[in-house]
């Protein structure tokens, strides 16, 4: 019972400090930028692609680092997302995690078709499965590895999931 206590108080203690570290800062918005995002109004010509990572417990830690066309956007952090303009035709999306400094987990690059007037949705989803056991003691425990994917979603689905999540700021003009 005290080893089943001992793993239970390091599960929140590692949940609190995931928390806490997966605060998303970055590039200010501007009010148009902010009003386009929240009504799904792209700006006159251009079309709004949404990358977007869901909040749940499985995607509380760390943060993930986006690509738009190769070009750095932003950092996306547990139920954050990023409204970007971009211009008619075809685009890509890349996304990594690296937490700590470790190696890399690359997720598959998205590719979509942007028509102006309407939005794009890319879900990035984050997924623990057991990577090992080590012992904590005379109990085993299991080792979480973090797999991440990129996926285009529909227009419904797309706008239901960002209704739910906070707004961050991009780099770049596309």
């Amino acid at each position: 019972m005290e080893a089943m206590l001992r793993t239970l108080k390091a599960v929140a203690i590692a949940i609190v400090t995931s928390a806490s570290v997966s605060c998303v800062t970055g590039p200010s918005i501007s009010k148009e930028d902010k009003i386009a995002g929240k009504t799904f109004t792209p700006p006159q010509g251009k079309a709004l692609v949404y990358i977007y990572r869901n909040s749940s417990l499985a995607t509380i830690t760390g943060v993930t680092k986006c690509w738009l066309d190769r070009n750095f956007v932003g950092n996306l952090g547990s139920g954050t997302y990023m409204a970007i303009p971009v211009s008619p035709g075809q685009h890509t999306v890349d996304s990594f995690r690296d937490p700590n400094n470790s190696e890399p987990r690359l997720a598959p690059t998205v590719r979509f078709v942007a028509t102006a007037g309407k939005s794009c949705f890319v879900r990035q989803t984050l997924n623990t499965r057991p990577a090992g056991v080590i012992m904590a003691g005379p109990t085993p425990a299991l080792v979480p590895s973090i797999h991440f994917e990129l996926s285009n979603v529909s227009e419904t689905t797309g706008r239901a999931e960002v209704s739910k999540g906070r707004q961050v700021g991009f780099k770049g003009n596309f």
